[in-house]
């Protein structure tokens, strides 16, 4: 059973702050602020630091990959919504097909570029786990999930 990459985007939005895109219109002016709803706050990984016994040095580790991957990923939102507005705006003016085709290659590219980013810091935060702390986080979780085998 492999984790879900997705739980690991709520893993990172809810222990790290909810994130704050602020995107660049097309026109060069700053549009309003997008801020996620507030939830309720998600326990991590190393919230089970004791019952996992993971080291301190495994929690910095794991805190300092998911800090990178929130910083590459709020990157990446604001380039995803600055191509989303030059999409709008070439589909309002009835630019030609190609060049919405461009617009739109670059935005599945964009959200490529983030699921990939998602997969492979979940895949560097198992690694700093031993396979009994994987195992038994695993089960963690899907006991979480209502979903305990």
């Amino acid at each position: 059973m492999r984790t879900k990459p997705l739980l690991l985007v709520v893993l990172v939005l809810g222990v790290l702050g909810a994130v704050r895109v602020e995107a660049e219109r097309v026109d060069g002016r700053k549009s309003p602020s997008v801020s996620k709803p507030k939830t309720v706050p998600l326990k991590t990984l190393w919230d089970f630091q004791e019952e996992l016994g993971l080291s301190d040095r495994q929690v910095q580790k794991m805190k300092s990959l998911l800090a990178r991957f929130q910083s590459n990923l709020v990157a990446a939102q604001k380039r995803l919504c600055a191509a989303e507005s030059q999409l709008k705006v070439a589909i309002d003016r009835e630019a030609p097909i190609d060049q919405v085709r461009e617009k739109l290659a670059r935005i599945g590219s964009i959200q490529l570029e983030m699921r990939l980013e998602d997969v492979e810091t979940s895949r560097k935060v198992n690694a700093v786990l031993t396979e009994d702390q994987l195992e038994n986080w695993r089960k963690i979780q899907a006991h979480s999930r209502g979903t305990a085998q």
